[in-house]
C-alpha cells in the first residue's frame, strides 16, 4: 500500500509541474501577443518608429522595450496607467483598455506610395530632402550651445554654424603688375632677379588670403608718402580704407633699388608709412573731437536764441499792458468788460444747471437700467454655461452609452443563435428576487441596528443620571461620615473602570470592522492574481540580476 501510495504522490507531483509548466508557457505566449499587438499599432500609427515585433529573451532588453511601448502610448493620449508592468504582467481589462485605445487611433486608410527612384540625382534630392525635415523637426538651440557648430540627428550631422571655421590670415606680397602703369627697366629689372616667388613671400596656408586681398588692391591707411624729390602726393580713399597707387610706389621702388638696395628702402617707406597712419589717427581724433564741441556749442547758441525770443515777445507783451493800463478810459472799459464777463459766467452757470440737472436724472436712470440688464445678462450667461456644461455631461454619457450599447451588441451577436431567452429570463428574475430580498435583510438589520443605538443611548444617559445623582447624594454624607468617603472614592474608582471598558468593547468593534474591511480588499487582492505576479515579478529581477552579473564577469 505504502508504495501505491508513493506512486499516486510521485504522479500527482509530475502532473502539477506539468500543469504549472503549461500555465507559465501560456502566461509567456500572451505576453508575447500583446507585445506584438501593441508594436504593430503603434508602427501603424506613428509611421515614423521603429520598434521589435516579438520580446526578446534578455530581460533588460524586455524591460526596455515594454517600457518605450508605453511611453509612446502615454504620447498618443491616453490616461489610464500605463507603464511596463501592464505589458510584461498583463491583466484582461488593462490590456483590454489598451488595445481598443489603440485600435481607436488606427488611421481608416492607408495609402503607401512606392516610388522607384534611379540615379544619383534623385537620391541626392531625396537625402537633402530628408535632412531639412530632421532639422526642422528638431527644436531651435542657439549655435554657442552646439559643438564646433555641429547637430547630431540620428545618422546624419548638419552643420549649422561656420563661426568656428579656422580664421583667413593674409600676408603683405608683391606680384608684377603691367598694367596698371609704365614700367621701367630697372623695376623689371627689379622683378625678374631680386622679387621671390609669391610662394615664398608667405607661409603656404597663407598663399590663397594673401593674393585674395593683394588682388583688392587694399594696401592701408595712410596720409601722405614723400617721394625722393620731396614731393607731397595724395592717396585715394576706398570706404575708409587709402590706397597706395602704384604710379606713387614705383619710382620710389626703382630709386631705392638703384641706390642703397631695395630692403632699405622698403624699411624706410613702411617706418615712414606707419608714421604718417599715427598722425592721421591723431588728427582724425582731434577733428571728431573739435566737431564735438562745435555741436555742444551749436545746441548752446540754439538754447540760448531760444530764450532770448521769448524774453523779447514777453517784454513786448509787458509793454503793450503798461500803456493800456495808464489810460483811465481803457481800465473803466476793462472793468466794465470784466463785469458783464462775470454777469455772463453766472448766466451760463445757471443756464448749465437747467440742462445738467434733468441730465443728470436721465443718465442715473439710464445707469440702473444698464446695472440692470447686466445683472440679467450675467444670469443668462450663467444658465448657458450650466446648460453647457450639462450638455457636455449629456454628451459624454450619451458617448459611455453608444459605447456601451455597441459592446453589448457586438457581444449579442457573437452569442449563440439558439440561446434559450426564457432561461435567460428566468435567471434575472431569480437574481432580482435575490436582490430585492438582500436589501429586505439590509433594511431589518439597519432598523435593529438603529433600535440596539437607541437603546445604547438610553442606557448611557441613564448611567450618567444615576452616577451624577449618587455622586451628589454620597459626597453630602463624605463630608462627615468615614464609610461614606469611602464609598465615594469606590464609585469614583468603578465609573472610571466602567468607561474604560465601555472605551475597550468599543475599540474592539473598529478593530472587527477594520479586520472585516481588510479581509475584503485581500480577497479582492487575491482575485487581481497578484501574488503570481509577485511571483513573475521576482523571476524577471533574478533573471536581470544574473543578466548583470554575466554582464560583469565578460567585461573582466
Amino acid at each position: 500500500m505504502e508504495e501505491v501510495d508513493n506512486i499516486i504522490i510521485d504522479a500527482l507531483r509530475n502532473l502539477s509541474c506539468n500543469i504549472d509548466e503549461n500555465v507559465k508557457s501560456l502566461k509567456e505566449f500572451t505576453t508575447e501577443m500583446v507585445f506584438s499587438s501593441m508594436s504593430h499599432c503603434l508602427e501603424t500609427i506613428l509611421p515614423d518608429i521603429s520598434l521589435p515585433g516579438s520580446l526578446p529573451q534578455s530581460m533588460s532588453l524586455r524591460l526596455k522595450h515594454a517600457t518605450a511601448i508605453a511611453e509612446h502610448i502615454k504620447g498618443l493620449g491616453y490616461r489610464g496607467d500605463m507603464g511596463y508592468q501592464t505589458i510584461l504582467y498583463c491583466n484582461e481589462i488593462e490590456v483590454r483598455r489598451v488595445l481598443m485605445f489603440l485600435v481607436e487611433r488606427l488611421p481608416r486608410e492607408t495609402h503607401k506610395t512606392v516610388t522607384d527612384e534611379l540615379g544619383y540625382v534623385p537620391r541626392l534630392v531625396k537625402k537633402i530632402e530628408e535632412t531639412i525635415r530632421l532639422n526642422l523637426e528638431k527644436p531651435w538651440v542657439p549655435c554657442d550651445l552646439l559643438r564646433q557648430g555641429v547637430r547630431d540627428c540620428g545618422s546624419v550631422d548638419l552643420k549649422l554654424d561656420f563661426g568656428h571655421s579656422p580664421r583667413l590670415l593674409s600676408e603683405r606680397i608683391q606680384v608684377p603688375n603691367l598694367q596698371d602703369e609704365p614700367v621701367t627697366e630697372a623695376l623689371k629689372h627689379y622683378w625678374i632677379h631680386h622679387l621671390p616667388d609669391v610662394s615664398r613671400q608667405c607661409a603656404p596656408h597663407n598663399l590663397i588670403p594673401s593674393l585674395l586681398y593683394n588682388d583688392s588692391k587694399f594696401v592701408g591707411t595712410v596720409d601722405f608718402i614723400k617721394s625722393p624729390e620731396n614731393k607731397e602726393t595724395s592717396l585715394n580713399v576706398v570706404d575708409g580704407v587709402e590706397e597706395v597707387p602704384n604710379a606713387i610706389v614705383a619710382p620710389l621702388v626703382v630709386n631705392e633699388v638703384v641706390g642703397h638696395g631695395e630692403e632699405d628702402h622698403f624699411r624706410d617707406l613702411h617706418n615712414e608709412l606707419e608714421d604718417y597712419k599715427r598722425k592721421h589717427e591723431g588728427l582724425v581724433k582731434v577733428y571728431n573731437d573739435l566737431e564735438q564741441e562745435s555741436n555742444k556749442t551749436k545746441e548752446m547758441r540754439n538754447k540760448k536764441e531760444q530764450v532770448l525770443k521769448e524774453s523779447v515777445a514777453k517784454i513786448k507783451t509787458r509793454s503793450k499792458t503798461m500803456a493800456v493800463l495808464k489810460n483811465d478810459d481803457n481800465l473803466i472799459k476793462l472793468k466794465s468788460l470784466v463785469e458783464n464777463g462775470n454777469k455772463r459766467l453766472v448766466e451760463l452757470a445757471n443756464h448749465w444747471n437747467d440742462i445738467q440737472t434733468p441730465l443728470l436724472k436721465e443718465y442715473e436712470q439710464l445707469q440702473q437700467q444698464m446695472n440692470t440688464q447686466k445683472a440679467k445678462l450675467l444670469g443668462e450667461e450663467q444658465k448657458l454655461q450650466n446648460v453647457k456644461t450639462k450638455k457636455a455631461e449629456l454628451l459624454k454619457e450619451l458617448a459611455d452609452k453608444e459605447k456601451l450599447e455597441r459592446q453589448l451588441l457586438q457581444e449579442c451577436e457573437t452569442l449563440h443563435k439558439n440561446t434559450n431567452r426564457s432561461a435567460y429570463t428566468r435567471r434575472i428574475l431569480e437574481i432580482i428576487g435575490n436582490i430585492k430580498k438582500q436589501n429586505d435583510d439590509i433594511d431589518k438589520i439597519l432598523y435593529d441596528t438603529k433600535i440596539v443605538q437607541k437603546d445604547i443611548n438610553n442606557l448611557n444617559g441613564q448611567l450618567d443620571r444615576s452616577f451624577t445623582l449618587s455622586d451628589e447624594l454620597i459626597f453630602r454624607d463624605a463630608k462627615r461620615d468615614e464609610m461614606s468617603r469611602k464609598a465615594y472614592k469606590l464609585l469614583a474608582t468603578l465609573h472610571g473602570d466602567c468607561g474604560e471598558v465601555v472605551q475597550a468593547v468599543t475599540n474592539l468593534g473598529l478593530v472587527e470592522r477594520e479586520c472585516r474591511n481588510l479581509q475584503e480588499q485581500i480577497d479582492a487582492e487575491l482575485l487581481r492574481e497578484t501574488g503570481s505576479k509577485l511571483e513573475r515579478l521576482n523571476a524577471d529581477i533574478a533573471a536581470i540580476k544574473k543578466e548583470n552579473a554575466e554582464l560583469e564577469n565578460k567585461e573582466h
